[in-house]
Formats: C-alpha cells, structure tokens, sequence
C-alpha cells in the first residue's frame, strides 16, 4: 500500500487577492505571514481577529491549565491546555478573515 504524499494530506486556505487555493493552513497556525505561490503576496489575519483570538482563547486556556496544574497535576493540566489551544489555534487558522500583508510585484 503507498502512502500519501504530504501535499495531498495539507489544508489549504483561498488566497484573498488571487482567490486560488495555495496558502497553507499549517503556516497559519504558527502565525507566520505565508505567501501566495500563484500571486507571490504575503498573507496574515487581519490585526482585530488576531487581537481578539488572543485575548478570548489563550487567556482563558492558561487559567483553565493553571487550574488544573494545581488540583489535577502538571500532566493533566499541561496535556488539557496544550489540547485546547492546539484544537483553537487550528479552528481560528481555517475560519478567521485573511489579509494581503505585503503584495509583491510581478
């Protein structure tokens, strides 16, 4: 049996200026600024998702891990927090709004 290939497995998001489906989901989620490889433009989120992703997810997910680390133990609390923020960071990277960071010519 083969294997697929690592591009067939990769999430990929529409390019806002291009609209063709090249930016991948995974180079959003670490908040690095991808580029389009049909219209060589650099993409982000747009600074008020950012903001608001940052303020309503990760505060909320340290004091549910800080929490837990104090009542359950350091591996439940870290497993739960890392969990959480692994399943939210994936879920904002697929649905928050893009933006063309820095259009390149050509």
């Amino acid at each position: 049996m083969t294997r697929p290939s690592l591009q067939a497995v990769t999430v990929k998001r529409p390019c806002p200026s291009c609209d063709s489906k090249t930016i991948p989901v995974m180079r959003l989620m670490l908040f690095r600024h991808p580029h389009c490889v049909a219209c060589r433009s650099r993409v982000g989120f747009t600074w008020a998702s950012e903001l608001v992703f940052h303020l309503l997810t990760n505060m909320p997910i340290a004091l549910i891990s800080l929490v837990l680390i104090l009542t359950e133990g350091f591996a439940v609390g870290a497993g739960v927090g890392f969990g959480l923020l692994c399943l939210l960071v994936f879920l904002f990277a697929r649905t928050a709004p893009l933006q063309v960071k820095a259009a390149r010519p050509g």
